[in-house]
């Protein structure tokens, strides 16, 4: 990890990567929402905005290192990014309502270890990160210590017509990061551990064309989850990503029902 004095002094958070707070008074709950490892907030910008339209109060933070740039990456650590989780749910929980801790991908952990720890209405894992696909992963915490970060193949790297997001590429999504790669996994460990510890009424999301997270993480969470209130929901045509796809009225229709029974 690089230390924070290397971090420039003209970083700052790209456009569209900023945090997000959608405040409704008559908000029955308030929603932490986390975003996933490399990610940003605004690829859940539209899930937040929808449920503010649908009269909840949502909490959506930026995870430290994230939406600014590789250096300020690589001074973070998966102890920051659980800090970050916390701190949010801290903020949220200061307004006295009860509160609903969401995550995607490696949110999912995060979501876990906050509720696990803190009390809370409900948990939401979407297509959370107890399992990868990739079978590297686990050897990361060796990998990193024998290999750089490196650019990944061309065929592997997306094109992107939005300047903020050609940025962000650039930045994080081209590159390899055995380092970085190693902390996911030190949360992804925590995070299976912690779902034992959780008693609030859960929420699980998988995709059936998930190529980060294979669909059976949810078996996972039904075998160690530590609660018998929880609710599934398998999508069959939406990949990891799901909230860029097709399959999102479905989506909101299965978690108001279930926000609203909490």
């Amino acid at each position: 990890m690089q230390k924070l004095k290397s971090i420039s002094a003209e970083t700052h958070i790209v456009p569209g990567a900023e945090p997000l707070q959608l405040i409704n008074v008559e908000s029955p709950v308030t929603i932490v929402l986390i975003h996933g490892y490399t990610g940003y907030t605004g690829d859940l910008y539209p899930i937040a905005r929808h449920m503010y339209e649908a009269g909840y109060t949502v909490h959506l933070p930026r995870l430290p290192g994230h939406g600014t740039n590789k250096t300020d990456f690589l001074a973070s650590d998966h102890r920051m990014w659980w800090r970050g989780a916390i701190d949010a749910y801290l903020v949220a929980a200061a307004a006295g309502k009860p509160v609903v801790v969401m995550g995607h991908s490696m949110g999912g952990a995060l979501a876990a270890l906050v509720a696990a720890q803190f009390p809370v209405a409900g948990v939401a894992l979407l297509t959370p990160a107890f399992q990868t696909v990739s079978k590297l992963v686990p050897f990361a915490p060796v990998l990193r210590y024998i290999t750089k970060p490196y650019r990944k193949a061309e065929s592997e790297i997306d094109e992107h017509t939005d300047p903020n997001l050609r940025f962000m590429a650039k930045e994080y999504w081209d590159w390899n990061w055995p380092g970085p790669v190693a902390e996911l996994y030190a949360l992804i460990r925590r995070g299976r551990r912690a779902l034992k510890n959780i008693s609030a009424p859960t929420f699980t999301l998988v995709a059936r064309e998930d190529t980060a997270v294979p669909v059976s993480v949810i078996e996972l969470v039904r075998q160690r989850l530590g609660t018998s209130n929880h609710r599934e929901l398998i999508l069959e045509k939406s990949g990891h990503m799901f909230m860029r796809e097709g399959e999102m009225e479905l989506v909101y229709r299965e978690l108001f029902v279930w926000l609203e029974g909490l």
